[in-house]
């Protein structure tokens, strides 16, 4: 009925574990499951399995390939970069604002906003991985965009009113549209990229989603937390006075030169075009006003009488009532 042979089938696959030769298993994850997690119940898997004797005592088990590692580092190394980029806008706010209030604002504005991004991410069903921990490294930028932009307001009002809950409404109510406008500008932006599909949509829609809920959480948090927390913080009277100290005011004094440099061109053309307008009119005797051609007025007296003698004979010319 058949033959059976006791052999061997080549080998097509040569493993070795430290120049001995060895079994190699390899374990693949499904497209929509996590690296991370995937990684861990494996392990857990193998430990329980040494525990229990399955394996016998001369065979030894070894993971050679971790792909879990590189997600880790990375995720870690997204973190590290969005906390220094944390660090360097604090430090751009202290530099032009120069004041510990306005620091801590903006100091205090950033995590909360992160902390309602990741609140958004769960529960859209996001994973923290690396295309998300990107979009979040990405939107910190905007998370600060538009506090800055409140607060640098609400600072130049509370420099000229002696209330500062007052100037804080006022500063904010100033640039709310605009900050309301530009968010929306943003979003408008990215939302197209949303509606792809393919592979770029499974690679780039968790960054894109997590920008989008960036942008959405900073004016939120703009709106909100920056003025509140400029009325309340501004109600102490003591100061720093770092404002005096000659290494901080060198940046607005650089500022202040470039905006005389830029004002210096149109100051000299505005004073050119005063000098022509101002300058004495001519001797000259203004010119009489041409008196018509005597052909032209003895026409018109024609065309004048000839009417008349139009109109005088229509209205002899009309039956009494």
């Amino acid at each position: 009925m058949a033959e059976v042979r006791d052999t061997h089938l080549d080998d097509r696959v040569f493993a070795r574990l430290d120049g001995k030769p060895a079994v190699q298993v390899a374990i693949s994850k499904q497209p929509d499951a996590n690296t991370v997690q995937v990684v861990d119940g494996c392990n857990r898997v193998l430990e329980r399995l040494k525990r229990d004797g399955f394996f016998p005592p001369d065979v030894i088990t070894q993971v050679t390939q971790d792909q879990a590692f590189f997600v880790r580092a990375s995720v870690s190394g997204v973190g590290q970069a969005a906390a220094l980029g944390g660090g360097l806008a604090m430090l751009v706010v202290f530099l032009f604002l120069r004041s510990v209030r306005r620091t801590l604002i903006i100091g205090t504005a950033i995590p909360i906003s992160i902390l309602g991004c990741v609140a958004l991410m769960g529960s859209s069903g996001l994973t923290l991985n690396i295309m998300s921990l990107g979009g979040l490294a990405l939107g910190i930028g905007m998370l600060v965009d538009n506090a800055i932009v409140m607060l640098e307001n609400i600072d130049r009002h509370q420099r000229e009113h002696p209330d500062p809950v007052e100037a804080a409404h006022v500063g904010a109510g100033e640039v709310a549209s605009a900050v309301v406008a530009s968010t929306i500008t943003n979003l408008a932006s990215v939302a197209p990229f949303l509606l792809i599909t393919g592979l770029a949509a499974l690679l780039f829609r968790e960054l894109l989603l997590t920008i989008s809920f960036a942008i959405v959480v900073s004016l939120v948090v703009a709106l909100t937390l920056v003025p509140m927390l400029a009325a309340q913080l501004f109600k102490l009277k003591a100061s720093s006075g770092l404002e005096r100290v000659r290494l901080l005011r060198a940046v607005p004094a650089a500022m202040d030169a470039v905006t005389r440099a830029y004002r210096a061109p149109s100051s000299r053309v505005s004073s050119g075009t005063e000098g022509l307008s101002s300058s004495p009119p001519s001797s000259r005797s203004p010119a009489a006003p041409s008196s018509p051609p005597a052909s032209e007025t003895s026409s018109s007296r024609r065309w004048t009488t000839a009417v008349s003698a139009s109109r005088s004979s229509c209205r002899s010319a009309r039956p009494s009532t």
